[in-house]
C-alpha cells in the first residue's frame, strides 16, 4: 500500500460517507415536509402546495445520490441552505403562530447536518446562518418567543457540542487505526506499509533539495541464537532496545523501518557516498555498544537510489540487501555498499 493508494482509500471513504449524509438528509428533508404538506392544517394553501413540491424535489435528490459518491460538498451545501430558507420562509407565512416554533427546530436539525457533512468552518458558517434564520422566525413569529428561544439555544449548544466531541472522537479512532496499520507494534517503527506512505514523501524532498535517497539496512548478527538460548522474551527486548538506538542516533528527518525478523532500514537524504556511509557507520557503532544483554552486532548495506514508488523502493532496497549480503560474507559487524 503506497502514500497514493492510502490517500485514495481515505478520499473513497471521505466521498461515500459524504454522499451517504446527504442522502439521509433528503430522505428526512421529503419525510418532513410530506408530513407537514398533508397532515398538517396550514393556510393559505398555496404554502402547503410549495411544501408539497419541496417533499418531492428532495426525494429526487435521495434517489439520485443512491449508490453514487459525491465529489465536493457543494451539493449538501445547496440542499441544506435551500431548506433551511424554505422552511423559514413557509414559516413566516403561515398563520398558526404553534407552527413557526416546530418550523425553527427542524431548522436546527438542518445545523446538525452541516455539523456532521461539513468541514469544520464552512460548519459553523452554515450552522450560524441557520440558528439566526431560527432565531428570527421564533422571535417574530412565536406565541411565547423568550421560552421557545431558550429551548432552542438549550438544544443547539447540547446538540452541537455532543455532534462536534462525537466527530473529533471519531477522527482520532481513525489516526489511532491508521497508525496501528502502518507502525510495528512491537518496536513501533514504521512497518513495511507505512514505508511505502513515507518514503516517496522523502523521496520528493530529495528532489526538491538537490540531496540523494539513500537505503541503510541493517541486521542483527547471530540473532537467531539468542532466541535460541535466552528465550524470545529476550530477543523482544532486544529488538526493542535495537530500534530505539536507532531513532537516536538517526536524524530527525529520517524514517526508520522495521522491515520484519531482526531487520531494519533507514531512509535518509545524504550529500553522497561519503555521507551515507558516515551516517552507516554511527548507527552500527552505537549498536554495537548498545546496552543489551546479549550484546549485539549488526551487519549493514547501504545504497543510493529513488524511493518515488513502491517499485522504486523494492529496488533500492533490494540494491541495499545485496550490500548487506555482502557484509555478512564478510564477516559481520561491518558495512559494505551497493
Amino acid at each position: 500500500m503506497n502514500a497514493s493508494t492510502v490517500e485514495h482509500t481515505a478520499d473513497v471513504s471521505q466521498l461515500v460517507f459524504r454522499s451517504r449524509v446527504v442522502q439521509i438528509l433528503a430522505v428526512e428533508t421529503a419525510v418532513l415536509y410530506g408530513v407537514l404538506a398533508i397532515f398538517v392544517d396550514i393556510h393559505p394553501l398555496w404554502v402547503r402546495l410549495v411544501l408539497g413540491f419541496l417533499a418531492l424535489s428532495a426525494a429526487v435528490v435521495a434517489l439520485a445520490v443512491r449508490g453514487r459518491t459525491i465529489a465536493t460538498h457543494m451539493p449538501g451545501r445547496i440542499l441544506i441552505v435551500a431548506a433551511m430558507v424554505c422552511v423559514s420562509f413557509v414559516a413566516y407565512a403561515i398563520t398558526n403562530q404553534g407552527l413557526p416554533v416546530i418550523a425553527s427546530f427542524s431548522v436546527l436539525s438542518l445545523t446538525m447536518a452541516v455539523t456532521v457533512l461539513d468541514t469544520y468552518r464552512m460548519g459553523i458558517i452554515l450552522s450560524a446562518f441557520g440558528y439566526l434564520l431560527a432565531l428570527s422566525v421564533i422571535i417574530s413569529r412565536g406565541a411565547n418567543p423568550l421560552a421557545a428561544c431558550l429551548v432552542f439555544l438549550g438544544l443547539a449548544v447540547t446538540s452541537s457540542f455532543l455532534l462536534i466531541r462525537q466527530r473529533q472522537f471519531l477522527e482520532q479512532a481513525r489516526d489511532t487505526a491508521l497508525n496501528l496499520a502502518l507502525t510495528d507494534s512491537l518496536t513501533g517503527l514504521l512497518n513495511r506499509r507505512g514505508m511505502e506512505v513515507q518514503v516517496p514523501l522523502l523521496d520528493s524532498v530529495s528532489r526538491r533539495t538537490g540531496q540523494q535517497l539513500a537505503c541503510i539496512l541493517l541486521d542483527l548478527d547471530h540473532f537467531k541464537a539468542i532466541n535460541d538460548q535466552f528465550g524470545h522474551a529476550v530477543g523482544d527486548d532486544v529488538l526493542r532496545a535495537t530500534s530505539a538506538t536507532i531513532v537516536r542516533t538517526m536524524r530527525e528527518a529520517d524514517v526508520a523501518v522495521r522491515t520484519g525478523g531482526e531487520e531494519f532500514a533507514v531512509f535518509c537524504l545524504v550529500l553522497g557516498q561519503s555521507d551515507m556511509m558516515a551516517l552507516a557507520e554511527r548507527l552500527r557503532e552505537q549498536l554495537e555498544h548498545q546496552a543489551t544483554h546479549p550484546q549485539t552486532t549488526v551487519s549493514i548495506g547501504a545504497a543510493i537510489g529513488s524511493g518515488a514508488d513502491s517499485a522504486a523502493i523494492s529496488a533500492l532496497s533490494a540494491r541495499a540487501d545485496t550490500a548487506l549480503y555482502a557484509a555478512k560474507q564478510g564477516g559481520r559487524n561491518t558495512i559494505r555498499s551497493a
